[in-house]
């Protein structure tokens, strides 16, 4: 039934796995508050309480407020109306220690409230929302992280190239398998050139001499002369893309992008169609002067498709006719035509055996959501927040995928088993090593005359066992002050020269020594290492920052690490302990208890929203 139903993959959302992700969130989070045992009807009790105190709060503020401004009235006429300002005095005086006070129980019902929810707190861990999307079913595999493996997959058979572009480093990514072809959903935080306008001015001033009627007379005469120049300067900003591997056509190449028909009523585009299609008809034309059949522009037939998707500058027919079957073509136009929920928000490139697809939508999604990310005081927001937000990741990315898995072909091209030869000489790969470098402020890697941000490099020096090191290269600028002098003709009729300031921005690069290890620990596994005697000291000798996630551990190194600390470090975090999981949870457990018992003792549970009324 679901493989029938991705045939029309926007169907298969809408009637299946929209559904069936939103169901297995709900079991997932359902499942974490079973484990983490919290009583959620006390935390109910806690979050109501603790917003009734502070709209009354709210209230007793206002009413200060208007005390207040009533007293500065009596200020004015103080003479007149002294007892008043006295009594105004009082009353402020005590609203102000009421408020005080409820401030307190706020804060108190604010910390039992965080106690009460710390155990589900505490059991996020990175990974949940792929996690999620392995339940939903058989079509998306996520993985734990990119590894080697893979990589060499989406390398050797598909010609994925190493992150090596000195001004694009890997912020996030992750990688996984559609119907057993891999793909990555990237992002690069990235640096690029733009020309920059400089102005600069002069005033200058001349006299002249005037005749009329009264005689002669001398007019002074004043002009702002203004002058411009562009030069270079770096921008910065993220980009996020989905890189598919399939064998189907490969030697194809092509893009296209948005076509602005999303949520046009049929008579607007059909306009559009027919407008393109005049277009297309030239282009056909032309090119039935190339000489290579295999290169010429040829009409499919359906122009309301190639006029609506594009992909004009292919450079194989019989290829792109062997992808975009009708059933393909009927998939995207009405993936393109509907304006739910993206609309024709997509970039789609295919270089041989490559597919990237860039959505507008995805610029803006966090696809690697740390746990705190779903911290909360209040279980019922904290529902809200893990449903809602795993519902759109799955949505965000479903859709991301839904002009591939548009065309039949790319569902029915399965891979060959690729058999992993032990080749790749570290243990991580460097787009992870960049995803950990870039998980750091970025001011730790930048140098000391950096006036712009950073684009840190990563490359593999060596390994110690299952330690990788790591030179972390940030790529920065310093700005110079520099001027041009630009000649511009005045009102005077004499030539004037405009001093123009600008900045040059000179390259700058800092190395930096990085050490990264595929743990496999979870966050709290891991959490009760590093905050361990031992692998505290450990990495607090070396540098001291750190940073964690998705199992994958780095630090910075000021001096090489000597063996006896590399086989320490990576014996205590790789190694697998089975008693560490079941000590922090149990370590867990009971420190949750006992600040909950703390808590309740500073607050007075039977406080009632009538008492809180009465206080006023």
């Amino acid at each position: 039934m679901a493989d029938e139903l991705l045939l029309e993959p926007q169907q298969a959302y809408k009637k299946l796995y929209k559904n069936k992700h939103h169901e297995n969130t709900v079991k997932y989070f359902d499942e974490l508050v079973k484990k983490a045992g919290i009583n959620i009807e006390e935390n109910k009790k806690t979050v109501d309480k603790y917003k009734n105190i502070n709209e009354e709060i709210k209230k007793l503020k206002k009413k200060r407020g208007w005390l207040k401004f009533w007293r500065v009235m009596c200020c004015i006429i103080f003479i007149l109306i002294f007892i008043v300002f006295i009594w105004l005095n009082k009353k402020i005086k005590a609203l102000t220690d009421q408020i005080n006070n409820m401030e307190g129980e706020a804060e108190k019902l604010l910390n039992l409230a965080w106690s009460q929810m710390s155990a589900l707190n505490n059991l996020y861990d990175w990974n949940i929302p792929s996690t999620i999307c392995n339940m939903d079913s058989d079509l998306i595999h996520f993985d734990k992280y990119f590894d080697a493996e893979k990589f060499q997959y989406l390398y050797d058979a598909f010609g994925l190239d190493e992150n090596d572009e000195k001004n694009v480093s890997t912020v996030m990514v992750q990688s996984g398998e559609i119907y057993g072809n891999p793909f990555l959903m990237c992002r690069d935080y990235r640096q690029d050139w733009y020309q920059k306008t400089y102005t600069g001015s002069i005033t200058i001033h001349w006299t002249s001499v005037v005749h009329d009627k009264n005689g002669t007379r001398t007019v002074h005469h004043t002009q702002t002369l203004t002058a411009s120049v562009q030069k270079p300067a770096p921008s910065y900003g993220y980009v996020t893309y989905l890189v598919y591997g399939n064998d189907a056509a490969p030697k194809l190449s092509f893009s296209r992008g948005p076509s602005n028909a999303s949520g046009k009523d049929e008579k607007a585009i059909n306009k559009m169609v027919k407008k393109e299609t005049k277009q297309l008809d030239k282009k056909a034309k032309h090119d039935l002067m190339d000489k290579d059949p295999t290169t010429n522009y040829t009409r499919l037939g359906n122009d309301e498709f190639e006029s609506l998707f594009g992909g004009e500058n292919r450079d194989n027919e019989v290829e792109f006719r062997l992808l975009f079957t009708p059933l393909a073509q009927k998939n995207l136009i009405n993936l393109i035509k509907d304006p739910e929920p993206y609309g024709d928000d997509f970039y789609f490139t295919k270089k041989k055996k490559l597919n990237y697809i860039q959505s507008r939508h995805s610029q803006s999604m966090n696809y690697n959501p740390s746990p705190n990310f779903f911290y909360s005081y209040d279980y019922e927001a904290a529902r809200k927040h893990f449903i809602e937000y795993n519902d759109l990741y799955f949505q965000a990315f479903f859709y991301d995928l839904c002009p591939i898995i548009s065309i039949p072909i790319y569902q029915q091209q399965k891979s060959l088993k690729y058999i992993y030869k032990d080749n790749y000489r570290s243990n991580m790969v460097s787009y992870e090593h960049e995803v950990l470098a870039n998980s750091f402020d970025r001011g730790l890697f930048k140098h000391a005359n950096s006036k712009t941000d950073a684009i840190l490099k990563t490359s593999f020096d060596h390994s110690n066992g299952k330690i990788d090191s790591v030179k972390v290269t940030a790529h920065s600028f310093d700005k110079a002050s520099r001027t041009e002098y630009v000649t511009k003709m005045g009102g005077d009729g004499r030539l004037h020269t405009i001093p123009v300031h600008w900045d040059e921005y000179l390259p700058l690069e800092k190395e930096t020594d990085m050490a990264t290890v595929v743990s496999g620990k979870s966050k709290n596994a891991f959490k009760a290492l590093i905050e361990g005697p031992q692998l505290k000291g450990l990495i607090s000798g070396l540098n001291g920052n750190y940073v964690f996630q998705r199992g994958l551990f780095a630090f910075i190194l000021n001096r090489a690490m000597n063996p006896n600390e590399a086989s320490n470090i990576e014996s205590s975090v790789v190694e697998n302990n089975s008693n560490i999981n079941t000590n922090i949870l149990n370590n867990s457990a009971n420190d949750v208890k006992e600040a909950v018992k703390e808590a309740e003792k500073s607050v007075d549970m039977n406080v009632s929203n009538e008492d809180l009324a009465n206080q006023d």
